[in-house]
């Protein structure tokens, strides 16, 4: 993978929250160590998520043009020595496309064990980072997401608007 920057995420444990530092990535899909790391995380976060689909959609026709401008990004808790990505430190992943108008975000998610976690131990705001992170490494294009219906709260907090199509939002640069 390719160490991109820190960002910061929160870990909670019991009552006590505390800011952690987390790497944001760039996963290469011609790394064989890459590869084996998302499809171990598809293994664990099951591999029929939206998310996991179109990962290996990405890789698997990576050379086509069609595939060209994609990305996926991840939230590791990984603080050095990329050439082995460590699937149990992935947080959270993205498949980012860069568009001639507009990028998109074609899916985006936080591991499991993740969600919800303010009522209980774990990893908060990994989702806010990569939404935070894609918008400073992309300031210039309006970036479009079609939300499921449980995430529309998180992309509006992440300053999305809706576009009046039903679940389509879109970040304004």
């Amino acid at each position: 993978a390719n160490y991109i920057k820190s960002v910061d995420i929160i870990h909670k444990q019991g009552s006590t929250s505390t800011f952690k530092k987390a790497s944001f990535v760039e996963i290469d899909v011609n790394d064989k160590n890459d590869v084996e790391a998302l499809n171990g995380i598809a293994d664990d976060w099951g591999d029929k998520s939206y998310i996991m689909l179109l990962v290996k959609d990405v890789i698997d026709n990576t050379p086509k043009k069609a595939f060209l401008n994609s990305h996926i990004y991840a939230v590791t808790k990984q603080g050095k020595s990329f050439e082995k990505l460590n699937k149990d430190d992935i947080l959270g992943a993205v498949v980012f496309t860069e568009g001639k108008k507009a990028n998109e975000i074609d899916a985006l998610q936080v591991q499991p064990d993740n969600l919800g976690t303010l009522s209980g131990d774990g990893y908060k705001r990994v989702g806010t980072s990569i939404i935070t992170t894609l918008q400073e490494m992309y300031p210039k294009k309006p970036m479009k997401v079609t939300s499921s219906h449980d995430a529309i709260g998180f992309y509006e907090k992440c300053g999305f608007k809706s576009t009046g199509v039903n679940l389509k939002y879109v970040w304004n640069a």
